[in-house]
């Protein structure tokens, strides 16, 4: 797995300063630096952020590490069983790192994507996609997403605008072979 600035380092060695119509940019949040300033993916003609971990109460035997861990408080240990507050996760996986019994792990492999996003005078949230997308298939996805804004983007077109003038979302969703949630 690429996880975080692995993965953000590949998009930018494989599509930094590529010619588009206009600039397109992408996020990837997982980072507690990033999720701490709010929902940028969201924001971003491409974003991608990652899921919260998952406890095994059977694997767990109450050391508390994950707890010592989180600096965000969504772990507690009360008599030796991890109590998990996804409200207050913000998806670091410090727990999943630092459990010596593996009694944790993530709770869904894969990322929420969010295309068209727009921050600026004018602000657009993007539009999520349905489901996971694993991280193997990340750098294919955004190719076939770059190729199809290059091809039907019209010149100083942001993502977002096209996706509204074109067969509208579904259809930049399938040509980046996703769904939108719905």
């Amino acid at each position: 797995m690429l996880r975080h600035a692995g993965l953000a380092r590949a998009i930018e060695e494989q599509y930094g300063g590529c010619e588009l119509p206009r600039k397109l940019k992408i996020s990837i949040a997982g980072v507690p630096e990033q999720l701490r300033k709010g929902p940028a993916q969201r924001y971003r003609d491409h974003g991608g952020e990652e899921i919260p971990p998952r406890f095994y109460a059977d694997e767990c035997e109450g050391c508390g590490a994950c707890e010592k861990v989180c600096r965000e408080g969504a772990v507690r240990v009360v008599d030796d069983e991890v109590r998990f507050s996804g409200e207050a996760c913000i998806g670091c996986g410090d727990c999943i790192a630092i459990c010596p019994k593996d009694a944790v792990g993530v709770a869904s492999e894969g990322l929420r994507l969010y295309l068209g996003g727009r921050s600026g005078r004018v602000i657009r949230v993007g539009t999520e996609a349905e489901g996971l997308v694993a991280e193997e298939e990340i750098l294919d996805t955004i190719t076939k997403l770059l190729d199809y804004f290059r091809e039907n983007a019209l010149p100083g077109e942001r993502l977002g605008e096209m996706m509204e003038r074109v067969g509208g979302i579904e259809e930049v969703f399938a040509a980046a072979g996703m769904r939108p949630r719905s």
